[in-house]
């Protein structure tokens, strides 16, 4: 798991999947590619077919664990997943990831201190011209010869007023994946999780589990200034129950969600609900409010959906690339990260 991991992440590599096999074969077994070759044949071997090559039997508490890790990671069931899905869902721990001091907008504050950027400016269409692409904001336009696009754009077809580009979009709309998150937030006082050493906690609950949720559960605790810190729990639900509600049953399945999962937790860590404050929670329609999409996901892996499958970071448009988990290697940390690392080789030749 640690050497596949670390490879994949460490190794330089170039693919593209718009242009025909033979080119991607040709690349795998380039010097710089040739020791990520072999594990194009795990995406092909199913996961519990390498798990029982080294364990005949497993505890169910451990299988559970693997599930539930799989799970979270690669959004299919272990069944379902490859064997690479499945090494990568579990190496991600190896990958060092953690908190950002300040939160993910203080990351992004710092970001834009090194190059020119515009805020609260929705961009309502994308027209393909012959040298570019011209961006239509709000009382507002952009031309670029080159875009690179980071948005759920399987999710936002209709902003590209292209026939052609939606039609190849439309190709990749089915791969995304079915479920989406339930996320509650809140603050917690420090005194009530001083005891608490570890930060991030993943929680399987097979048999008292809300209805309607995956019954994985992962807390995250985030330290801040002063007497409170803040906490996440998230966990999955299916995307088509949330469309099939209407509004005010939305609301009541929200609210039931939030009480039963938070009480949960409560009594798992033995911590007092009173310390608890400013809790608010997060569904597929929250998400697609702020960030345009109702599925969290994005492209999910499986054997029957490999990452060859996926739409590439370089689509065959002159001058338009994509990352995020709409383009290739799917959702979550690893596959955003493949996917930025694949673009940022072949944005190097340009």
């Amino acid at each position: 798991m640690y050497k596949v991991t670390r490879d994949l992440l460490t190794t330089p590599f170039e693919l593209n999947f718009n242009k025909r096999l033979l080119y991607n074969l040709r690349l795998l077994f380039y010097p710089s590619n040739l020791k990520l070759s072999p594990y194009i044949i795990l995406a092909l071997i199913p996961a519990l077919k390498l798990l029982r090559f080294f364990y005949q039997e497993l505890p169910e508490d451990f299988l559970d664990f693997l599930q539930a890790q799989n799970f979270i990671i690669t959004q299919v069931p272990l069944e379902q997943a490859s064997a690479l899905n499945f090494l990568l869902a579990i190496g991600y721990n190896f990958t060092g990831v953690g908190e950002v001091n300040g939160g993910i907008g203080a990351l992004l504050e710092d970001l834009s201190q090194s190059f020119q950027f515009q805020l609260n400016t929705k961009i309502n269409a994308i027209e393909r011209k012959e040298k570019g692409y011209l961006l239509k904001g709000e009382g507002c336009e952009f031309f670029t010869e080159r875009l690179l696009l980071a948005i759920p754009i399987l999710e936002q077809i209709h902003i590209l007023k292209e026939r052609s580009l939606q039609t190849y979009f439309r190709n990749y709309h089915h791969k995304i994946s079915p479920f989406s998150a339930f996320v509650i937030y809140g603050k917690i006082r420090k005194e009530v999780v001083k005891t608490i050493e570890v930060k991030h906690h993943l929680f399987i609950f097979k048999n008292m589990a809300p209805r309607k949720t995956s019954g994985y559960f992962h807390l995250s605790l985030l330290s801040q200034p002063g007497d409170y810190d803040t906490f996440t729990i998230s966990t999955h639900t299916p995307l088509k129950m949330w469309l099939n509600l209407s509004p005010e049953k939305a609301k009541l399945l929200k609210s039931y969600l939030e009480e039963k999962i938070l009480s949960i937790i409560i009594k798992r860590l033995g911590i007092e609900k009173q310390g608890i404050s400013e809790v608010f929670s997060a569904t597929p329609f929250t998400f697609k409010r702020y960030t345009g999409r109702l599925s969290l996901g994005g492209l999910y892996c499986s054997l029957e959906n490999p990452f060859w499958k996926m739409l590439p970071n370089l689509p065959p448009f002159s001058g338009l690339y994509f990352t995020g988990e709409h383009a290739f290697a799917g959702q979550g940390f690893l596959g955003i990260a493949l996917g930025c690392l694949n673009l940022y080789q072949a944005l190097k030749k340009l």
